[in-house]
């Protein structure tokens, strides 16, 4: 082989192995620690027996409301499934832990603002229909890159 297509060859390896290597740093999972988050209630009487952990099944406010915090890192929703009764109201509290996203449950028209690192955006809404439904970040390919969920209303 002559060594205009050895350069050509080492090049290529070159080109992938970086790829490669973008592709791991840009879907590489957080660094495992748990971060606890908690939720103070609005209402005026809130005391600190009100504040309160969500999870997968959230917590029920003080107010009735069923709560979550769901954090949105790259690529990835964490809890990834949020489960409800039909009729409850629900407060989807979207904590933007890293990178730019937004928070979409189309089948029930909700939709955050965009937001960057550190952002906070809230949605309400009353899970008025049963069924299954997606919950996604819209921008760019992060939802084909698996940042999505599930809304469970029983």
């Amino acid at each position: 082989m002559d060594s205009k297509k050895l350069g050509l060859i080492a090049a290529a390896v070159v080109v992938l192995v970086l790829a490669y290597g973008g592709y791991r740093m840009m879907s590489q999972s957080e660094t495992g620690e748990e971060t606890e988050t908690a939720i103070q209630t609005s209402s005026p009487a809130a005391t600190t027996s009100d504040t309160m952990m969500a999870s997968g099944s959230g917590t029920t406010t003080t107010d009735g409301v069923k709560e979550f915090i769901v954090d949105g890192t790259n690529f990835r929703f964490e809890p990834s499934t949020l489960n409800v009764n039909q009729g409850d109201k629900v407060r989807v509290v979207f904590k933007n832990i890293s990178g730019t996203h937004d928070f979409v449950i189309d089948a029930l028209n909700i939709k955050t603002e965009t937001t960057q690192t550190g952002d906070t955006e809230t949605v309400e809404f009353t899970a008025d229909k049963i069924g299954t439904f997606e919950y996604y970040c819209s921008i760019s390919n992060h939802r084909a890159m698996g940042m999505k969920g599930a809304l469970v209303v029983n």
